[in-house]
């Protein structure tokens, strides 16, 4: 049995845990869950908490969140599509310069250096 000092604190430590439940806050209510199981291996309370957030951590922690569908396959890419989506990332003047090094013959595989234009 735990003194009564360190059960203030694992009372502390619950009482945050609850809070922390209350606003659906299941990271923070398994560190407090933790942080008594560290005092007190054994409290049933706790090992509750923390199992109830083990099995909550794939969702949100900010309350009143709704959940997204699943996103839906995406057919397969036509060529054009596929040059957007390299212009959404890399700058349309890096693309340039590629495009003219395979114009220029290039090997596959064989890389090349690109001046500036």
């Amino acid at each position: 049995m735990p003194s009564e000092r360190i059960q203030r604190q694992i009372d502390r430590f619950l009482d945050q845990a609850d809070e922390a439940i209350a606003n659906r806050d299941w990271t923070a209510a398994g560190e407090h869950a933790q942080s008594v199981l560290r005092l007190n291996p054994d409290n049933s309370d706790a090992l509750a908490y923390l199992a109830a957030a083990k099995r909550d951590s794939g969702t949100s922690t900010a309350p009143n969140v709704t959940a997204q569908p699943a996103p839906t396959a995406r057919p397969a890419e036509s060529p054009d599509n596929s040059r957007t989506r390299l212009e959404q990332y890399i700058p349309k003047e890096l693309l340039v310069k590629l495009d003219g090094a395979r114009r220029s013959g290039a090997v596959s595989g064989e890389r090349r250096a690109l001046g500036k234009a």
